[in-house]
């Protein structure tokens, strides 16, 4: 979840405002389908609900292509290492330590955490979200996995904490492709087979639930197991939460924009079938998760527990081409309206949860399906309204005070 002030850091690197627009466009799939499953209380088409998968997909591959396009060439230089340090650290923690301080509080003054009026228990997960690593292991407290430990913030940080997994992983690989002097086609061998392990990962972890189940009874007690519910499973946590079943579409962004900077950008629109090669490929994505969720997934219940990742490719070739050539398609997501928001897409994420949950406390939620959709459409355009605020005067000017003091400039 980048925006282009991280691409002025890179110095050689022009900005891409298409990936703005294409992030702004996660968001919004990403809220629009909580908001299809909290505010329609069964009364949408659980398609809608179902492109939250698409959108953290496509978060996390731009992750990959946003990072590697921008620092790959200057992690290696002395110095290096502590700029991304500064500028990823600026760009996540101020908003989310904001937000987390007021989830935190909240939750424990009403008794709304996991561990409801048992104190003490309260604080165990404290650590752990402070330093963004609340997705890294699974643990239990109060009965509760250590995702959905306090309020709405807290249940949707931890694709921030894989994102810091992610950073901590790049480092390593950045300096491997440098030392080593990697060419085009070992970066791309390289992030094939990542993805591929960790797809091998998912069915495996899937095959064996029997097992987990088993092992996650006797460490964490029955909350672990699927029977006891799935979604504070340790299955859970392996097929979703876990940083590493996330590496692969990370993966498929890195190598997307390693052939992207590899390759001579060509901007211009004067070959006769990138418009249509551009919009078959974003039709690709659409059509593939809507295969996927809609027609294999009520029927296999491995595919519906791991479906977003298995396009995680398919998503990374439509970025690339959306990146390189100037198409309708790529001018669409470069709309500035779409880039203005697409800066704010960090708010957004963080925000989305609260609405709805401030909408349960003043009972407005209701199952008319004739409220329900001018509530989820009046949702998300005050969420955007209120995020683009966010951005403005929280997260920009957090960030250039944080980089600013550290002495890496803006």
């Amino acid at each position: 979840m980048q925006n282009k002030v991280a691409n002025q850091t890179a110095g050689s690197r022009d900005y891409l405002p298409a990936l703005d627009g294409l992030r702004f466009m996660a968001a919004m799939l990403v809220a629009g389908g909580h908001y299809a499953s909290i505010i329609g209380q069964g009364t949408f088409p659980e398609t809608l609900a179902s492109f939250t998968g698409l959108g953290m997909t496509l978060f996390f591959v731009l992750s990959g292509f946003v990072i590697h396009y921008n620092y790959y060439n200057t992690i290696p230089k002395a110095g290096g290492t502590r700029s991304f340090a500064v500028a990823r650290f600026a760009r996540l923690y101020p908003l989310y330590f904001i937000l987390f301080v007021f989830d935190f509080t909240y939750t424990d003054v009403t008794a709304r955490s996991a561990c409801g009026h048992a104190g003490e228990g309260h604080w165990l997960g404290l650590i752990s979200y402070l330093t963004l690593t609340q997705s890294w292991f699974y643990a239990v407290i109060c009965k509760a996995s250590m995702i959905y430990q306090y309020g709405p913030v807290s249940a949707v940080s931890w694709s921030i904490s894989v994102e810091v997994f992610f950073y901590v992983t790049y480092v390593g690989i950045a300096k491997l492709i440098a030392r080593k002097k990697w060419s085009l086609k070992h970066v791309l061998i390289f992030s094939s087979v990542g993805y591929l392990l960790v797809v091998v990962f998912l069915f495996s972890c899937s095959g064996f639930q029997l097992a987990i189940d088993r092992a996650g009874f006797a460490a964490f007690g029955p909350v672990a197991t699927v029977e006891a519910g799935y979604n504070d499973s340790l299955l859970r946590w392996l097929l979703y939460f876990n940083p590493v079943a996330r590496l692969g579409e990370f993966f498929a962004g890195m190598a997307a924009a390693h052939f992207y900077v590899m390759q001579r950008p060509d901007r211009a629109s004067r070959h006769a079938q990138a418009s249509a090669v551009v919009f078959v490929s974003v039709v690709a994505v659409v059509a593939t998760h809507l295969w996927l969720y809609d027609v294999i997934a009520p029927n296999n219940v491995t595919v519906a527990r791991i479906a977003s990742p298995l396009y995680g490719p398919l998503i990374a070739i439509m970025m690339y081409l959306v990146a390189r050539y100037d198409t309708r398609c790529s001018r669409m997501f470069s709309n500035s309206i779409l880039v203005r928001f697409g800066e704010a897409s960090y708010s957004i994420y963080l925000l989305h949860e609260i609405l709805p949950s401030a909408y349960k406390r003043i009972g407005l939620l209701a199952p008319d399906q004739w409220f329900a959709w001018p509530l989820w459409t009046g949702s998300l355009i005050l969420l955007a309204l209120i995020s683009r605020l966010s951005y403005l005067y929280i997260e920009r000017p957090a960030r250039f005070a944080i980089r600013k003091w550290l002495g890496t400039g803006r």
